[in-house]
């Protein structure tokens, strides 16, 4: 036994339609639901609000460029000099063109604030009108309930064709669903008796402002996708293509599953993407919309973007001379792709291009000769040959001197790279000289240096590359010869001798310090003390202003003369 489908299972699937019909698709009241004039504005509201928050943005402007339209359309042609002069002969003058600019206005709004707006303001502003028209047998919120059973008659009409797959033409369906609603309202002949146009002519005049302002049913396919969305229903399927691909498109209702086969699939570029069946076959970069249409018709949209993929792989990157003392590696490249820099199979850098193709990495200083291999990887993942670099050796480290003092007769230290020819030099004067080892240390012989004198180290390495001086000063080690003192007796006061220029002379009794002093630039010293006994034994020693301290130099007191 075949499943019940149920009527308001159904009903959002092609209510959608009605958009094309203005006057009902705006005041679309949920079935069977008994309305009062007080209620009709809040229910239409709440009816299109559910709409609004599932349109997509395409959606959206499609229908403001319908809205937009609105004021170019010449309303006193599409209703007819007749009708014009009837309305306008009950009302004013202009009447019967504002209700139809309105009436479209109302139909192309996108948000339920704006809807309520323009609504509340219709009623308003044509409250008096609908009375004069009809005199007093049809009233603003009367015509509105009267819509509202015209779109739940319809829907049951165009669900009957859906499922028994009829192909009945939609403007007789619209034509029969209009004329049981006026006769169940009461209102039947009323329009003829009242306009001297019968409801079918009505409808029609509707459909030809509609083509003027919506000419594609791109506004009337956005809010029928709105509506339908808002009930459980979509297209389902890629929104992505890259060109020369395909895929299938399933137009699925949350309540009863899959209604694909029920329309026909069609795009709104054939030339981008086309349809066989359901199957969609993606032609060249560029949008679309996917479309499910009935009677002709599209009740519901889906936006696909194609592109071209990209299989082509980036040119391999060039780089700018690049040396063992840089820190910065650039070079050239595909716009936007990444850079990676390795060595051997260690990345050392890596980062994107700009928009014009140039890259500047941060790296590591290389040694000279070191093989570095780059490669630029592009937005779609294709990946260039690599470009292979040798780093250019334009530069070696100053060397590492060990500390030198004036007893050394060899000068250590080690230089950045193995192999490297030292050069030791006083002034212009070369010192030494040699070959480091294989690790880049070096140990060379020089004759005795004096205390103060600076040397300079240079290292060059086997490209040729000469360093900077190392600059090492010798430092003093040796301590003073023994002060010389003069004879002392027991009247003296004053000590006096010769000793290194400079020096500190500190003259002790045993361990108390009695009398300290400097050592003139002509290597002599008279240092006042206390009168010493006879026999009193003094120690002189002399201290260098690198804090040598020499040996002591014994002094016996002599007796006076």
């Amino acid at each position: 036994m075949k499943k019940r489908l149920h009527r308001n299972a159904f009903s959002f699937v092609l209510a959608g339609t009605i958009a094309l019909t203005p006057i009902a698709a705006n005041f679309a009241i949920a079935p069977h639901t008994a309305h009062a004039a007080t209620d009709v504005t809040a229910n239409i509201v709440t009816y299109h609000d559910a709409i609004y928050k599932k349109l997509t943005a395409s959606d959206i402007v499609d229908i403001k460029a319908a809205y937009n339209k609105v004021e170019t359309v010449d309303f006193s042609k599409v209703l007819g000099a007749s009708l014009v002069a009837k309305i306008d002969g009950k009302t004013s003058k202009g009447t019967a063109v504002a209700i139809a600019k309105d009436l479209a206005k109302l139909q192309y709004q996108t948000n339920s604030k704006d809807f309520k707006a323009t609504l509340d303001k219709f009623r308003t502003v044509h409250k008096d009108h609908f009375t004069k028209i009809f005199d007093g047998k049809l009233s603003v919120d009367q015509a509105i309930l009267l819509f509202a059973d015209f779109e739940n008659r319809l829907q049951n009409k165009l669900v009957q064709s859906f499922i028994k797959k009829d192909n009945s033409s939609f403007n007789a369906i619209v034509k029969a669903a209009a004329n049981e609603a006026a006769k169940a309202k009461g209102v039947d002949g009323l329009f003829s008796q009242k306009l001297g146009v019968s409801l079918d002519t009505l409808l029609a005049i509707k459909a030809n402002a509609e083509k003027a302002m919506d000419p594609a049913k791109s506004a009337s396919a956005g809010l029928s996708s709105g509506l339908i969305r808002s009930n459980g229903g979509d297209i389902y399927g890629s929104s992505s293509l890259y060109a020369g691909s395909s895929a299938s498109y399933t137009f699925k209702v949350a309540i009863l599953g899959d209604f694909t086969k029920n329309v026909q699939w069609k795009t709104t570029n054939s030339d981008i993407a086309s349809f066989s069946g359901n199957k969609l076959t993606a032609k060249k970069a560029g949008k679309v919309k996917v479309q499910a249409y009935y009677l002709n018709m599209p009740v519901i949209t889906k936006d696909v973007t194609i592109s071209v993929k990209d299989t082509v792989a980036p040119a391999a990157p060039k780089v700018d001379p690049f040396g063992n003392r840089d820190k910065v590696i650039s070079g050239k490249a595909e716009a936007n792709s990444y850079i990676t820099v390795k060595r051997g199979s260690t990345t050392v850098a890596k980062g994107n291009t700009s928009s014009k193709g140039t890259f500047a990495l941060q790296i590591e200083r290389q040694k000279g000769g070191t093989i570095l291999t780059l490669t630029a990887k592009d937005k779609a993942g294709n990946i260039s040959k690599a470009t292979t670099y040798k780093v250019l050796d334009i530069y070696t480290e100053a060397p590492t001197v060990y500390s030198v003092d004036n007893n050394d007769k060899v000068i250590k230290g080690k230089a950045a790279e193995g192999h490297s020819y030292i050069t030791v030099k006083y002034g212009k004067t070369t010192i030494a000289k040699g070959y480091t080892s294989s690790s880049g240390s070096f140990s060379l012989k020089m004759k005795t240096q004096k205390a103060g004198t600076v040397l300079k180290v240079y290292a060059k390495d086997k490209a040729g590359n000469t360093s900077v001086a190392t600059s090492v000063t010798v430092h003093d080690k040796i301590a003073p010869a023994k002060p010389k003192v003069y004879s002392v007796d027991s009247n003296d006061k004053v000590i006096k001798g010769k000793a290194e220029k400079y020096a500190t002379i500190t003259i002790k009794k045993g361990s108390k310090v009695l009398a300290t002093g400097k050592v003139s630039s002509k290597g002599n010293f008279s240092i006042k003390i206390k009168a010493q006994k006879k026999g009193t034994v003094l120690y002189v020693t002399a201290k260098d202003k690198a804090k040598n301290v020499s040996s002591k130099t014994k002094v016996v007191v002599k007796a006076a003369k």
